[in-house]
C-alpha cells in the first residue's frame, strides 16, 4: 500500500538537561497521522537548525551522519512496506526501525488514553465529565466479565452484547449506545495503530428508545410568562432569565458566558448576538430580538446569573404560580426558542444557524417536529383552501 512518509529532526526544548542541552527527536509522519523517535543526540539549544547540527559543534561531523542514517533506514523500511504492499502508520515504522516485536495495548489502555486525549480537547467541564462517567462504566462491566487483559482483536459482537446488557439494567438505550460510541472511537484508533482492520461497533446493531415529544413552551405560554409580575424579586429574576433564554436560544452556560460588550455587534444598523458555544465551540449568529434587548437593558447588560441547581428549583416554583403544566429547566428555554422560530416562520437553516448547532441535521432531528402551528402558517402563506 502506497503511503507518503515525512521525517522531520527537531530539537525537544521542554527537555533541556542540565547541561543546557536538548535532545533531538525525529518525528516519522505517515497520512497526516505522526510518532516520535527519540535519536539518543543533545545538542545546545542553538547549535541546531533546519534538522541538522550546526558546523561549529564539536560532534558535527558525528552527529550529522547518524540522523542521515536514521533518515535512511527509515525510507528503507517505509519502501519495503510499500513494495510488498502492506498497510503503514508511523508507529509500525518506529517499531521495525527499533527493531522491537510488534505488540498492541489493551483495549483498557487504549480506552485510557483515549479519554484522556478527549478530555483534553473538549471545551466544557461537563463534556470531560461525560467521558470519565462513560469510561468508569465500561471498566465496570469489562471487569465484572474479567476482560481486563482483552485486546481489541478479541471484541466482536458477544463483547459488544455484554457491555450493552450490563448497562441496560441502570440505563436507557440511547445513553448505553453513547457507550458503545465511545468503543467504536477505541477500535477506530487500534485500525490507526495497525492492531485490528476492522471496527465491529460499525456493524453491532444497536436498538434505540423511542423519541420523546420535545417539551418547550408555546407562543401563548411564553407570553403568559413573560407578562407575570412576581411579588417576589427574586422569581423575577430567574423568569427574566428564562425568557431571556427563550429569545436567544442561549443554553445556561452560553448565558452565563454572555457579555454584551464581547458578544453583540452593530451590523449593517442592526444589534446581533455573535458567540460560540460553550459546548462545541460552534459560532451562535442570531437578531438581538426585542424582548431580550428589553431584559438587558432592564439589568443594565448584567443579568442576575444564579447557579444552574438553584436556576431549576426556582424554575419549578414558577411554573405552578403561572400555572404552566410543564417541567421548565434551563434546557428547556433553548427547546422553546428552537420550536417557537419554526413555528414563527423561519427556515431549518436559520434556526440552526441562530442557535449554533454543528450540524443542521441536528437541527432537523431535534427541532423540526411538525405541529399544528406551523401547517396553518404554511396553509396561510401558500393560500391554500
Amino acid at each position: 500500500m502506497f503511503s507518503k512518509m515525512k521525517i522531520l529532526f527537531y530539537l525537544s526544548k521542554k527537555r533541556v538537561n542540565q547541561r543546557q542541552q536538548a535532545p533531538i527527536y525525529c518525528r516519522i509522519t505517515v497520512d497526516n497521522e505522526s510518532c516520535e523517535l527519540s535519536t539518543g543526540l543533545f545538542v545546545g539549544i542553538d547549535q541546531f537548525k533546519n534538522g541538522y547540527v550546526l558546523d561549529d559543534h564539536a560532534q558535527a561531523c558525528v552527529y550529522n551522519p547518524k540522523l542521515d542514517l536514521i533518515k535512511t533506514k527509515l525510507n528503507s523500511i517505509h519502501l519495503e512496506l510499500c513494495l510488498k504492499n502492506e498497510f503503514i502508520t508511523p508507529y509500525i515504522l518506529k517499531e521495525k526501525f527499533c527493531d522491537k516485536p510488534f505488540k498492541p495495548k489493551k483495549f483498557v489502555e487504549l480506552l485510557e488514553e483515549l479519554v484522556i486525549t478527549a478530555q483534553e480537547t473538549a471545551n466544557t467541564k461537563s463534556t470531560k465529565f461525560s467521558y470519565e462517567i462513560r469510561q468508569k462504566n465500561i471498566l465496570k462491566a469489562v471487569k465484572k466479565n474479567n476482560l481486563q487483559n482483552i485486546y481489541c482483536s478479541q471484541i466482536d459482537g458477544r463483547f459488544l452484547a455484554m457491555i450493552e446488557k450490563h448497562l441496560l439494567v441502570k440505563f436507557n438505550h440511547n445513553y448505553t449506545n453513547k457507550h458503545l460510541f465511545l468503543i467504536g472511537q477505541v477500535l477506530k484508533l487500534a485500525i490507526q495503530r495497525n492492531y485490528i482492520n476492522r471496527n465491529e461497533v460499525t456493524f453491532y446493531k444497536k436498538t434505540k428508545d423511542e423519541k420523546k415529544p420535545i417539551i418547550a413552551l408555546t407562543k401563548i405560554e411564553l407570553i403568559k410568562l413573560q407578562n407575570y409580575k412576581f411579588m417576589s424579586e427574586r422569581l423575577q429574576h430567574v423568569a427574566d432569565l428564562y425568557v431571556f433564554q427563550c429569545y436567544t436560544g442561549f443554553a445556561y452556560i452560553d448565558m452565563c458566558n454572555f457579555k454584551y460588550e464581547k458578544h453583540v455587534h452593530l451590523i449593517e444598523k442592526k444589534l446581533w448576538i455573535i458567540e460560540n458555544r460553550a459546548k462545541t465551540n460552534s459560532e451562535a449568529l442570531l437578531p438581538l430580538f426585542q424582548k431580550a434587548a428589553f431584559i438587558l437593558k432592564k439589568y443594565k447588560n448584567n443579568l442576575p446569573l444564579l447557579t444552574n441547581q438553584k436556576y431549576n428549583a426556582y424554575l419549578k416554583e414558577i411554573s405552578d404560580i403561572v400555572g404552566i403544566n410543564k417541567n421548565l429547566t434551563t434546557h428547556t428555554a433553548r427547546k422553546t426558542f428552537g420550536m417557537v422560530k419554526l413555528n414563527e416562520g423561519f427556515t431549518i437553516e436559520s434556526v440552526s444557524r441562530m442557535m449554533g448547532h454543528k450540524s443542521i441535521k441536528i437541527t432537523q432531528s431535534t427541532y423540526a417536529q411538525v405541529t399544528t402551528l406551523r401547517i396553518e402558517n404554511e396553509q396561510l402563506r401558500l393560500a391554500v383552501k
